[in-house]
């Protein structure tokens, strides 16, 4: 093929992907096409929610009886006004490596709204380990504050299996994962 023929082919093809591109745009699922906030904060204030701050919200953990070798992560909205959380926590059992798996079947919200007293939960999968685990070390991506040291609940042990949803609206949402 001639190299005119073969440009003429490539920019056909080209305005042909441009097209089909922008008129798939606004159908579909829902799914917002489009370029990506730069950070989940930004994805925060683009819907009108502050993200919270540490300062406004507390966490805590606890055992879930129903499901073996999981945990509850919660974050309460403290302060006096609405704010978002996002993503998934970051966690490390006592000293070891940060849990870098995501819990299957986890489903990423982009952000849970919070009103004041309202929570967000994640749960937490320790694993039938082999080790004791004594604390929790949790950051959270979303407000620049030191990361929170909990207790563990009596009797939890950790492997390298151990994993994490997003944070859910519901304690059932997050368990479901």
């Amino acid at each position: 093929m001639p190299s005119t023929a073969r440009f003429a082919a490539s920019a056909a093809l080209a305005v042909t992907a441009a097209l089909a591109t922008t008129a798939c745009q606004g159908q579909g699922s829902g799914a917002r096409l489009g370029p990506a906030p730069a950070t989940e904060a930004q994805a925060a204030r683009m819907q009108g929610v502050p993200v919270c701050s540490a300062a406004a919200g507390r966490l805590t953990v606890g055992a879930v009886r129903r499901t073996a070798h999981h945990l509850l992560l919660t974050f309460t909205n403290t302060g006096s006004a609405r704010c978002a959380v996002h993503g998934r926590p970051r966690l490390r059992f006592d000293e070891g490596e940060p849990v870098t798996r995501d819990l299957p079947g986890s489903r990423p919200r982009a952000e849970v709204a919070l009103a004041p007293g309202q929570s967000a939960y994640a749960a937490v999968r320790a694993a039938a380990g082999a080790r004791p685990a004594h604390f929790l070390t949790v950051s959270v991506q979303w407000a620049n504050a030191a990361p929170s040291r909990l207790a563990l609940p009596e009797g939890t042990s950790v492997d390298g299996s151990a994993a994490v949803s997003s944070w859910q609206a519901t304690p059932g949402d997050a368990l479901m994962s």
